[in-house]
């Protein structure tokens, strides 16, 4: 059963579509002035994670920097969002997964709205950045959540170019498929709020642009993944992108790829993006900390985590049969590995997430409320619902305020400095 804290997720997407529906004329800008006023305020703020501002490739871009954390090995960093994510409205979210690997995570930019493969060079570029000032590609994990997980297997492009492959890929509810006919589209639906079909079919027309939707930079699941690093996937239970991880991990396991999927149950797309406040998303930060720590920080070849079967639930790891049919797909497509190494296990302190002090006065349902405003009346109905569930977040976890406001030209200016220390610095 998915957690009370976890119904904040589907409750946005839920406002997501009843503001589609209410303004069908609405311009992209004013799509992601949404967002970027409503997505911020899922994420709890991490604490003890610095914010510098740089640029990276002539964008944008945020190094999110870890008390202790080690300064040679890194998260590359891809927001996901469909043209209407930013740096800011993921920094919160990329910041956890920073904290709890004890690793530095760049978050880069990419042309939100140019054509394949616009965006796809623009993550490129960024990678050879980060080469370029003396990264090791061995210390480098790349991490994408949605569209930001097709950029991430940039390492494809990588090997291409003749470039050295990341370390390990972390990929959340990616999305993989452009042709959007796998058959959980279906299946799913009854338990989807916002990512249907027909919704993903016109996102995908205007990436594609005409292009072939089984090109395989495009979507990888058509894409020849021989050579590509430990690869981590995580997704919803109750998502309709659901059916492209399985077979995405399928089809990377045949490749000889080290592909490891952790299915969450009655879980949405991103969920993760509730870290801080959801057992779901923090399990899932533990996913991270145990795998990427280990292939990156320490490059095991692979004594930190063994293959039992795995499902999450609620925030509890059970072993679970799926031949029953929960998910519609063949039970050989959704072998789960739980990762059996702890981190001390692999050399690594004790870096966990752990709950930042409150400060200031401006709780994320005041956040949320504000942000259901620019969704018109219909989508209005939603907002108390919503910013109900985060005044019944698990007992202990605080947010830090404030920051949650910030995203992209909103707001940028009125950042606490606790959560975000801006810097001149341009590498």
């Amino acid at each position: 059963m998915a957690s009370t804290q976890s119904q904040a997720v589907r409750d946005h997407w839920r406002c997501m579509t009843e503001a589609v529906r209410a303004h069908p004329g609405q311009t992209p800008q004013e799509v992601r002035e949404r967002v970027e006023k409503a997505w911020p305020a899922l994420t709890a703020e991490p604490g003890g994670v610095d914010y510098l501002e740089v640029e990276v490739a002539g964008f944008p871009a945020l190094w999110a920097v870890p008390t202790g954390s080690a300064e040679d090995r890194v998260i590359l960093s891809v927001h996901g969002g469909g043209g209407s994510g930013s740096i800011y409205t993921h920094r919160k979210l990329f910041g956890h997964l920073a904290k709890a690997t004890g690793a530095r995570a760049p978050l880069t930019e990419y042309h939100l709205h140019r054509p394949h493969p616009g965006p796809l060079d623009d993550t490129t570029a960024a990678y050879r950045w980060l080469l370029g000032r003396g990264t090791s590609a061995r210390h480098i994990a790349v991490a994408g959540d949605s569209f930001g997980g097709e950029l991430a297997i940039s390492a494809l492009r990588a090997r291409e170019l003749g470039l050295p492959t990341a370390a390990a890929l972390m990929l959340m509810s990616p999305w993989v498929d452009m042709t959007v006919s796998n058959e959980t589209f279906q299946t799913s639906r009854d338990t989807e709020v916002f990512f249907y079909q027909e919704v993903v079919q016109a996102l995908a027309s205007a990436y594609l642009a005409g292009a072939d939707a089984k090109d395989p930079q495009a979507s990888p699941l058509y894409a020849d993944l021989t050579g590509l690093p430990p690869t981590f996937i995580q997704v919803g239970g109750d998502e309709t992108l659901l059916g492209e991880s399985l077979q995405l991990e399928q089809n990377a396991r045949k490749a000889g790829v080290d592909a490891q999927l952790k299915v969450f149950r009655a879980q949405l797309h991103t969920f993760q993006l509730a870290a801080g406040y959801a057992p779901e998303a923090d399990d899932a930060g533990n996913v991270v900390r145990d795998g990427i720590g280990c292939s990156v920080l320490l490059r095991s070849d692979g004594g930190c985590w063994a293959g039992r079967i795995r499902v999450s639930d609620g925030g509890r790891s059970v072993a679970d049969d799926l031949s029953r049919g929960a998910y519609h797909v063949p039970v050989a497509a959704v072998v789960i590995f739980a990762l059996a190494g702890r981190v001390t296990g692999c050399g690594i302190a004790q870096v966990g997430v752990q709950r930042p002090a409150t400060v200031g006065d401006d709780p994320p349902a005041a956040r949320v409320r504000r942000g259901a405003e620019q969704a018109g009346p219909d989508a209005r109905a939603c907002r108390d619902g919503l910013a109900g569930v985060h005044q019944q977040r698990r007992p202990g976890a605080r947010a830090a305020a404030g920051a949650g406001d910030m995203a992209g030209g909103v707001g940028r200016e009125h950042i606490q400095r606790e959560a975000l220390v801006r810097h001149e610095h341009r590498a």
